[in-house]
């Protein structure tokens, strides 16, 4: 073997290892933020019937099948000793896909269903896009005042590291940066860098525009 050849597998044995540890080491972030997401004491949502809301994701980058798989991992993991999240999985007639919460959800479970969609476990190498749309009220402790009683649009930054920050923009087009597990910590822009835009689907409607439904309990 050349000195050429051995320099070269010896390159690759190097990105190879590098590759790997990053993996290992994202992975092994993710798994702390999930275990940290069980902390969070949720209540129990009442399925005895639909709660009217305008909460909404839509998602690409993923196909039906792996959208689903997606949300039911999240359902049983979520919802082991109560259920906490029903979600409902929409196929549009146009193709698109979008989640809805027809019992309606906490501010804190809204940002992990939109992270996970993001971050879906054992689908890694794939990038898929989910932007979230929904309206709190002042009672969500979690989430900044700012953004209180105001429609907002959110999304995982590109530039996310830590697997739990989230960018905020309401209808007055007053962006934040807001850290799930440092609610304190979040910082509001007066001139966000993403402008407001409207969901393009009516949530509180969703006879009007879906094509499919399929609504996810899985019990843990």
């Amino acid at each position: 073997m050349s000195f050429d050849v051995q320099l070269i597998y010896a390159a690759l044995l190097v990105l190879f290892t590098v590759g790997f540890l990053y993996r290992y080491r994202k992975n092994q972030v993710r798994n702390k933020q999930y275990r940290e997401q069980g902390k969070l004491q949720v209540a129990p949502i009442d399925t005895s019937k639909p709660i009217p809301n305008d909460k909404l994701i839509v998602v690409s980058s993923l196909a039906q099948g792996q959208l689903l798989q997606a949300l039911t991992d999240f359902c049983e993991a979520r919802n082991e000793e109560v259920v906490t999240v029903v979600t409902e999985l929409v196929v549009t007639h146009d193709g698109r896909l979008a989640v809805v919460f027809p019992y309606d959800i906490q501010f804190s479970v809204f940002c992990e269903v939109l992270n996970y969609l993001v971050y879906p476990i054992g689908m890694e190498g794939l990038e898929p896009i989910a932007i979230g749309w929904a309206t709190y009220p002042a009672e969500e402790e979690i989430l900044p005042k700012e953004m209180f009683a105001k429609p907002m649009m959110m999304f995982v930054p590109e530039e996310e590291q830590n697997y739990m920050q989230f960018f905020m923009v309401n209808s007055d087009n007053l962006g934040c940066h807001l850290q799930l597990f440092d609610p304190n910590g979040y910082k509001v822009h007066q001139n966000p860098e993403e402008q407001y835009m409207a969901p393009p689907f009516d949530a509180s409607n969703v006879d009007a525009w879906a094509k499919e439904r399929v609504e996810i309990v899985s019990l843990g």
